[in-house]
C-alpha cells in the first residue's frame, strides 16, 4: 500500500521512517541514495526524506500488484454444465 504524501511549501515528500517495515527494508536496498533529500521545516532539519514523485516511480516498480492469469481455462463438459431453471 502506498503511503500517502505530505506536503510543505509546495514539495511533495514522504518520510522514509513512515513507510511500512516492508517497503523500508525494499526501499534500503534498490532506491538511489542521491535522491533521499532534507528539508527544513519550521526550524526543523527533515533527514531521510523522498520526493513523492521518486517515491511513486519506485513503488510502481517494486510493490506493482501481481495478476495471476490462467493460460488455459478448460471448457465445461456435460457432465459439469449448471442447469438454471
Amino acid at each position: 500500500m502506498r503511503v500517502k504524501r505530505e506536503i510543505y511549501k509546495g514539495i511533495e515528500y514522504v518520510s522514509l521512517s513512515n513507510l511500512p517495515i516492508d517497503q523500508k527494508e525494499k526501499i534500503a536496498t534498490t532506491f538511489d541514495r542521491d535522491k533521499i533529500i532534507k528539508i527544513l521545516k519550521d526550524g526543523v532539519l527533515l533527514s531521510g526524506c523522498i520526493q513523492y514523485a521518486d517515491y511513486l516511480a519506485w513503488f510502481e516498480e517494486h510493490f506493482q500488484a501481481i495478476t495471476i492469469r490462467p493460460s488455459h481455462v478448460p471448457q465445461a463438459t456435460s457432465e459439469f454444465k449448471l442447469s438454471i431453471k
